[in-house]
């Protein structure tokens, strides 16, 4: 097993904390950033987009739209998936 194998990965990335983060401390700086919070776009690649399927399956109006990118849905034995179902109802 190497560094960088699957294996040697923590079986947990924080996506609930990370998630509530967003929405508790950064999103309430719209005006600091002149953001517009009618057009929050969350995109995410590899690990990212894994976090973006967490967001969009656990609370998809987070952002106005998601581009999500070769999530990497293999995390921790693909248990991203077992979110899908609840999320497609």
């Amino acid at each position: 097993m190497t560094a960088d194998s699957p294996e040697a990965l923590p079986r947990s990335g924080g996506a609930e904390k990370f998630l509530l983060f967003i929405e508790q401390e950064l999103k309430p700086k719209n005006e600091t950033f002149e953001a517009d919070p009618a057009r929050h776009i969350f995109f995410g690649h590899s690990l990212g987009g894994l976090f973006g399927l967490y967001a969009l399956f656990t609370k998809p109006e987070a952002f106005h739209s998601y581009m999500i990118s070769s999530p990497s849905i293999w995390w921790n034995q693909q248990c991203i998936l077992e979110l899908e179902p609840e999320f497609i109802d």
